[in-house]
């Protein structure tokens, strides 16, 4: 049988694919293990193999080859791929863990400044009771002594309700 561009005969030549014209045949049928993963090809898929290259002609071998290296190509892209997906997640966990840690940390500085804050705020409060009866304070004073105090009860609400949920979330914490 003569061989054009227009013939489809190179379709048998060529390995099977799911989509192929020839995908008919049983694959079953093949001379090697698709399952087998030691990467070694067996004496009977290799003679047939040989076989079939030596029935290429140039041009036809050539694209055999082009093929086979395009398929190889894809399948190491594909490795490295997989390998930097495992990097990446890796990578990943290990900026949460520190993320996690520098949260901690200036939570933990945050609650600190509050906490010198507060005895200052104490000891001033302190300070201006032993000057001044409440009684000779005046209005505006009083006033906003207590704004300050509500402000500050409102903080460390906001940073008690920080902290109930840091320890809430502390089950997220990674290893």
């Amino acid at each position: 049988m003569k061989k054009t561009a227009a013939n489809d005969t190179d379709d048998d030549i060529f390995p099977l694919t799911p989509n192929s014209k020839s995908s008919r045949h049983d694959l079953n049928s093949r001379p090697f293990d698709v399952d087998d993963s030691s990467g070694t090809i067996n004496e009977n898929a290799r003679d047939t193999y040989l076989k079939i290259l030596g029935e290429l002609s140039t041009n036809s071998f050539l694209c055999a080859v082009q093929y086979l290296e395009a398929v190889r190509e894809r399948c190491r892209m594909n490795y490295h791929a997989a390998c930097w997906e495992i990097s990446e997640f890796e990578r990943g966990k290990a900026l949460a863990r520190s993320m996690h840690e520098d949260s901690k940390r200036d939570f933990s500085k945050a609650e600190q400044e509050v906490q010198h804050l507060m005895e200052m705020f104490h000891q001033r409060l302190s300070l201006s009771r032993r000057g001044a009866s409440a009684s000779s304070c005046p209005t505006e004073v009083r006033d906003s002594i207590r704004t300050s105090i509500r402000r500050t009860d409102a903080v460390l609400g906001i940073l008690n309700d920080a902290k109930e949920m840091c320890s809430v979330d502390s089950w997220y914490v990674l290893p």
